[in-house]
Parts: structure tokens; C-alpha cells; sequence
């Protein structure tokens, strides 16, 4: 991927989250950035903040599954897809992620 195409939403949601650390919704989007990017410890981490701000953010949780899953870290990403839907039951994404693992 091309970082480049993505470090101006990188360094917006940078900013957001600065300027609004309390913010889940910014950290979340930072996190989307730098997973586009391939920047996916960066993004794990990102999402991780929103998680800590908004305990119930389950896509956050997906993400964070999803990531662990491209670097290889599936034991790990599978009990983040069951947070995701222990949250959200309805979290049709989550569920075909646990039954992919």
C-alpha cells in the first residue's frame, strides 16, 4: 500500500486525537488510517485508545481481530472478534470472523 495516499488522514486524525484525546471516534479513525497504511502495530494501538474511551466500540475490537489476523496472530484475534460480539451479538463481521478462524 502507499503510505503516501494516507498520511494526510494520518496526520489529521493525529491531530484530532491531540486536540480531543478523550476522543474514541478520532482514535478509531486514526486507526483506520494507519491500518489502510500498513502500519498495522501503529493501528492496533490506535484502536486500543478508542477502546479505552469507549469500552463498547466493537468495531474497534473487529479491527483490531482483523489486524492481529494479517500478522499472523490469530489466537489473539480470535478473542478480539469474541469481545467484538460479546458486545454487539449482532455483529454480523465479528461472527463470520470467529467462524474464519
Amino acid at each position: 500500500l502507499d503510505l503516501g495516499a494516507y498520511r494526510p488522514a494520518i496526520r489529521a486524525f493525529t491531530r484530532v486525537s491531540a486536540l480531543r484525546p478523550q476522543s474514541a471516534a478520532g482514535h478509531h479513525q486514526r486507526g483506520l488510517a494507519l491500518g489502510k497504511a500498513g502500519d498495522y502495530e501503529d493501528a492496533i494501538n490506535a484502536y486500543k485508545m478508542a477502546i479505552r474511551h469507549d469500552p463498547k466500540l466493537a468495531i474497534s475490537y473487529n479491527n483490531i481481530g482483523v489486524l492481529l489476523g494479517k500478522i499472523g496472530r490469530m489466537d489473539q484475534a480470535l478473542k478480539f472478534y469474541e469481545s467484538a460480539v460479546e458486545i454487539d451479538p449482532d455483529y454480523n463481521d465479528a461472527a463470520l470472523n470467529i467462524e474464519a478462524a
